[in-house]
């Protein structure tokens, strides 16, 4: 699970609806249960990174794509635009 300070970010610092910052939530946890794998799907991954785009504009959480790019760049080279 991921931590509840990122959670608490993600509830406070983002004007999207309490139901698209639920779903982010859940894109991160999936990115970490595919990272967590012996062998990740990178189209999950993929899937999962796009989804999470619209964060990277929301100042606090900046921070967090970058954790999360370290994370995945040996199985997808993320895209920020």
């Amino acid at each position: 699970m991921i931590s509840k300070a990122l959670i608490a970010i993600i509830f406070r610092k983002s004007a999207q609806p309490a139901d698209k910052k639920l779903n982010y939530v859940a894109e991160i946890e999936t990115i970490k249960n595919q990272l967590s794998k012996l062998i990740p799907d990178k189209n999950i991954i993929k899937l999962a990174w796009n989804k999470l785009k619209p964060l990277a504009t929301v100042s606090g959480i900046s921070s967090l794509f970058m954790q999360v790019a370290e994370l995945v760049k040996n199985f997808y080279v993320p895209d920020f635009r």
